[in-house]
């Protein structure tokens, strides 16, 4: 039985904020791979969630967000599409317009190829010790573990509403995150010594009874999840079929990677998209 195609002069194909409003802007139907921004970019959250809201009772998501792999044939111009529950979905095209390559086979090589290097958030359950004053504490010295950020916790009930749980920051080469010594074990033995450096203690437990000093529980924590977030994307020159530039503001574009570093500091004084203190880990010029 010969596969039914949907057929679409003008597609969009990404799941990130950015390709959300395009989609929207031109009308153009969206195959969404999500790229939700993430927890600390809570303003960029809502707007991605309203915009999959309306693409959706619209008719601008054929997929929803069903989508896991997207396959591309530029010769016989044609999109297959890989859902979460095994099936395929095919898409003629006119001209595809390609905001994101996350999970997109059949493109062409990049014209510049993206530096592998991720903002990665660890996710920190503290069972005791979470009630401080500390919003961050930070490691100017390296990149590993650079910040930890405290949040109120969602784990806790309301008479517990002052207890804070966190997130620890960094920056990682695609080399590192498959590395033990950057794994969650290590992101769990430096955020407790950060922690107790900044003077986070466990709750309190009596007193002393050599000083007559407050006594305090040891800090307990651990990891719940890691996330990684790319800071860099390929560049690839247009095709006579697929589009990937001149239709999304570059300076939007540039706001977006810059703000995935937000937690991280300032950009150099170039306004350049950060370097590393390892330099390992340095572009040449």
């Amino acid at each position: 039985m010969k596969q039914y195609v949907h057929e679409y002069k003008q597609i969009v194909i990404g799941g990130s904020l950015e390709a959300l409003r395009f989609a929207y802007a031109s009308g153009y139907p969206l195959l969404c791979i999500p790229q939700k921004p993430h927890f600390f970019r809570p303003t960029c959250g809502a707007e991605w969630e309203r915009l999959a809201f309306l693409l959706s009772v619209s008719g601008q998501l054929p997929l929803a967000d069903n989508l896991s792999s997207i396959r591309i044939d530029e010769d016989t111009q044609e999109i297959k599409c890989f859902t979460k529950n095994s099936r395929v979905v095919a898409f003629s095209y006119a001209t595809a317009y390609v905001v994101d390559d996350l999970d997109i086979d059949g493109l062409p090589l990049p014209s510049v190829p993206a530096k592998k290097e991720y903002l990665v958030f660890d996710w920190i359950n503290i069972r005791c010790g979470g009630n401080h004053s500390h919003d961050s504490i930070e490691d100017e010295s390296e990149d590993f573990v650079k910040r930890i950020v405290f949040y109120p916790s969602e784990r806790v009930t309301s008479k517990r509403a002052d207890r804070k749980d966190g997130c620890a920051v960094s920056v990682l080469t695609e080399a590192q995150l498959k590395s033990l010594d950057y794994s969650e074990s290590y992101v769990l033995l430096k955020s407790r010594e950060m922690m107790k450096e900044a003077g986070i203690k466990g709750s309190r437990n009596g007193t002393q009874a050599t000083t007559g000093k407050p006594a305090y529980l040891s800090l307990k924590i651990e990891v719940a999840g890691r996330e990684t977030h790319p800071l860099h994307k390929n560049q690839y020159e247009d095709t006579p079929t697929l589009k990937f530039n001149n239709f999304i503001d570059k300076d939007n574009v540039a706001r977006y990677n810059k703000y995935l570093e937000y937690q991280l500091g300032r950009t150099d004084e170039r306004g350049n998209t950060r370097g590393s203190k390892n330099p390992s880990r340095q572009t040449k010029s």
